[in-house]
């Protein structure tokens, strides 16, 4: 995954800084690689109660967390086709990059809104990172993935122990202290993202207007 430009990079860290919650980006770690064969929907299903959108979900996370190039490559061109999925897994560099820095995920929650939906929230094996992964699958079989987002999200209240959520709740007036005190280092910075392209950019004027508590993003490295 590339750096787009400088801005985005700062701008992603500045959204950390107003989480107050130090996530990090995704970070390159050593990870031997497991053999894999070459992983089926129908194989992962340990229930017929499964949804059509579990199975594949299932699938993808087994061939992910192996970690194995060839494997991998060969699940995505028979269920899942990369140009319907979010940029961290856009292809198979990057999704290979993206399993070796994190361990692959453990999945820790899902709810399925559909047969053909489900949204799972996930933990970096690596690290205490949370992620939360959206698939659909197509209505008919073989029920080939038809959209799938991942992105890094804050640790859900539920995995909290009692004082990492006491130590979560920062008043309204703190937090706009911490927004102000950002903005105000950063008014000589011109923060482009790629939207610079078109001759917009982010400046600090919409950071103050963002919501410290939005999602947080990857930073590409």
């Amino acid at each position: 995954m590339k750096i787009r430009s400088a801005g985005s990079y700062v701008l992603g860290l500045t959204l950390l800084g107003i989480a107050l919650l130090g996530a990090a980006a995704w970070k390159k770690r050593r990870f031997q690689p497991q053999s894999a064969e070459l992983i089926s929907p129908k194989s992962t299903q340990a229930e017929s109660s499964q949804t059509p959108a579990e199975v594949q979900f299932a699938a993808w996370l087994e061939a992910f967390n192996a970690g194995d190039r060839d494997a991998l490559f060969a699940y995505h061109q028979l269920h899942f086709p990369y140009e319907i999925a979010s940029d961290d897994v856009a292809n198979i560099d990057r999704e290979l990059r993206l399993s070796q820095a994190t361990g692959g995920f453990a999945m820790k929650q899902h709810e399925s809104p559909a047969v053909t939906s489900i949204v799972a929230t996930l933990k970096e094996r690596h690290s205490e990172q949370f992620a939360r992964a959206v698939m659909d699958v197509e209505v008919v079989e073989p029920h080939r993935v038809a959209r799938f987002e991942i992105h890094p999200i804050l640790t859900p209240d539920e995995f909290l122990s009692p004082e990492e959520r006491s130590a979560r709740l920062v008043d309204d007036a703190k937090r706009r202290s911490l927004i102000e005190r950002i903005a105000t280092e950063l008014e000589a910075v011109t923060i482009c993202t790629s939207a610079c392209n078109s001759g917009a950019g982010v400046g600090t004027r919409n950071l103050r207007g963002r919501n410290p508590r939005a999602n947080i993003r990857w930073v590409s490295v």
